[in-house]
């Protein structure tokens, strides 16, 4: 990003052609350069831009333009190019096809993929860069915060499904092919609009760097996705085990660092902490009337909270890590199962354990109920 002023009649001529090719034209913007307030000159007569935000501002418009997603009020500048054909229609273009021109001596365009001295048409709108030409500038590196800033108000938010699409093209693809292009275009595109990704099929895309802070995810799919380095709302540690209410409006997690964490699926923000076990929580699960959720932890306890995050009892019977539970489908009945080979049934009026189940060799990792059903059968019935 500088040029020393020897050379700034060469690049004055290569870029702007005819319009200076009279000497005195080509003086006048010679001089003009050196004197404009928005470069600095150094010792050995390189000139470089002075402040950085003009340098981030540059980077943010053509990282927008080559999305595809520039507002048209900004692409108005790109418009206003020499070497067009003004009788020829608008059409698209992608940044790099429109700005990959050349001149011949005399000034004129040419062509680069015809070789020809022949005018483009004008400029309609920028269409997104292949995924390949992304990875070498988009993606190369996280977009610092300058430039995040920036680029945020150039992007239409009508054009934010093209964004969308690139970051469903990096399904599959490595970290080498892709880089940072999928996290960078979440990133941007959720503080374009914070509900952009909700309920969107992102199984297999590959999201390095992404920043979910502020994301609304709601119902998407992010089965087998590369999510290296997100960021999401906090440290969770390590999520073990999660389920949806009945009606599918809160998400309860339970992770390694012993909290029970509920969301709000709508907003995807936070809005209840339960802290109560000492160790991992290796199981939650909402009872079918969604007033009730359960926790089983490898403090060898199976907790039953409200929806206020109020612990109402705690089973302590096991004498092992409680590995599953699973509420009856009249929510009266709770039973958890344990790296002790036992599964057990606890009345949720009562606080008791009604019955005990022993038959298993092994921990007994999961446990549920028939649909429907009155009672579990399994050595003893439970009425």
């Amino acid at each position: 990003m500088s040029l020393n002023y020897r050379l700034f009649p060469d690049r004055i001529r290569r870029l702007f052609g005819g319009v200076v090719q009279e000497e005195k034209d080509l003086d006048h913007w010679h001089y003009d350069m050196m004197a404009q307030t928005m470069l600095i000159r150094n010792a050995d007569g390189d000139y470089t831009p002075a402040h950085r935000s003009l340098l981030e501002f540059f980077v943010a418009y053509k990282f927008a333009a080559e999305l595809g997603a520039l507002a048209g009020d900004f692409t108005e500048l790109a418009q206003a190019q020499s070497c067009l054909d003004s009788s020829a229609a608008p059409v698209d273009y992608t940044w790099s096809g429109y700005f990959s021109r050349q001149l011949d001596d005399a000034g004129h365009c040419v062509a680069f993929t015809e070789g020809g001295a022949l005018p483009i048409a004008p400029l309609r709108k920028f269409t997104s860069e292949s995924l390949e030409k992304l990875r070498e500038t988009f993606g190369r590196s996280p977009l610092t915060k300058a430039v995040m800033d920036l680029l945020v108000p150039m992007i239409d938010v009508e054009k934010k499904e093209g964004v969308i699409k690139v970051i469903e093209g990096t399904r599959f693809k490595s970290e080498d092919e892709v880089g940072y292009v999928g996290g960078n275009a979440a990133t941007l595109v959720v503080k374009v609009d914070k509900s952009s990704l909700e309920g969107r099929d992102f199984s297999g895309v590959l999201i390095k760097g992404g920043d979910f802070s502020n994301a609304s995810l709601a119902n998407s799919n992010f089965t087998k996705a590369n999510l290296f380095a997100c960021i999401f709302i906090k440290d969770l540690g390590r999520v073990l085990a999660l389920a949806y209410s009945p009606n599918g409006k809160v998400l309860v997690i339970g992770s390694d660092d012993g909290i029970v964490r509920l969301w709000e699926t709508s907003s995807g923000k936070e809005i209840l902490t339960c802290e109560g076990h000492d160790e991992w929580v290796n199981s939650v699960t909402f009872s079918p009337d969604g007033k009730l959720f359960a926790s089983g932890s490898s403090d060898k306890t199976a907790k039953i909270w409200n929806i206020d995050g109020e612990c109402l009892m705690v089973f302590q019977e096991h004498t092992n890590s409680v590995l599953s539970t699973a509420f009856s489908n009249n929510s009266s009945l709770l039973a958890s199962s344990s790296s002790d080979n036992t599964v057990k049934i606890w009345s949720i009026n009562t606080g008791l354990c009604i019955a005990t189940l022993y038959g298993h060799v092994g921990e007994v990792r999961s446990v549920s109920w028939l649909f429907q059903t009155r009672y579990v059968k399994l050595t003893t019935e439970i009425p």
